[in-house]
């Protein structure tokens, strides 16, 4: 789930992104580009070191209440980890946006257990006025914490914005915050900010693999 960026982020000067003209924030040609052909077919199944499995697909309009659920079931800290504050619901347009994905500028993956119960989500919105970045969020269920989740599904939101031309992800965390700096480390090469308590991530996108399908 994401707050609204409060300004445009770029990658530092002199990265790989800023020496490819074709990759820079006026290239619109992913507006001609489908759905990554990642997404097509059915959920992928994530077995996790400890033998638990997942089944990963993009989120839906109706799977609101279930989003709503893991919301909800997050205790206090991960809430407050989550939305840098005190956070006990959302409104109802809110909601509404989380759910209601295009798969291009709007990307949303989550995990569902056997019980179809969602345990993750990764999430990513390209920021207006430079196309190529894209503010990233990664929430996990407290229970299913450090054991890999977060990783996957960050590895796959990755592999979606590189199809879809994404050439960096932009977060916003608590300083203090280890666990997402370690996780957003492991996408590309990271430049950290600090503003007070918080900090400002960009992250450099490694290249992903080429979709099954392409």
């Amino acid at each position: 789930m994401i707050r609204r960026a409060r300004k445009t982020h770029r990658p530092r000067a002199g990265s790989r992104r800023e020496r490819h003209d074709a990759n820079d924030g006026n290239d619109l040609s992913f507006l001609a580009l489908g759905p990554s052909p990642r997404l097509h077919g059915a959920p992928i199944v994530v077995r996790l070191a400890d033998g638990a499995g997942v089944r990963v697909r993009p989120l839906r309009a109706s799977d609101e209440p279930a989003l709503r659920a893991a919301f909800h079931a997050l205790s206090p800290w991960s809430r407050y980890q989550r939305f840098l504050g005190q956070v006990s619901d959302l409104d109802a347009g809110m909601w509404r946006h989380l759910c209601r994905v295009d798969l291009r500028d709007h990307v949303a993956l989550a995990a569902f257990t056997d019980e179809q119960r969602i345990v993750g989500v990764a999430r990513f919105i390209r920021i207006p006025g430079d196309w190529s970045i894209a503010e990233v969020a990664v929430t996990v269920a407290d229970d299913w914490q450090q054991r890999g989740l977060g990783t996957h599904l960050l590895e796959a939101l990755t592999d979606l914005a590189g199809d879809l031309r994404v050439r960096s992800f932009v977060a916003h965390a608590f300083a203090s915050n280890v666990a997402i700096h370690r996780l957003l480390a492991k996408a590309g090469p990271m430049t950290v900010s600090r503003d007070g308590p918080e900090s400002t991530i960009v992250v450099e996108l490694r290249a992903s693999t080429t979709p099954s399908g392409a």
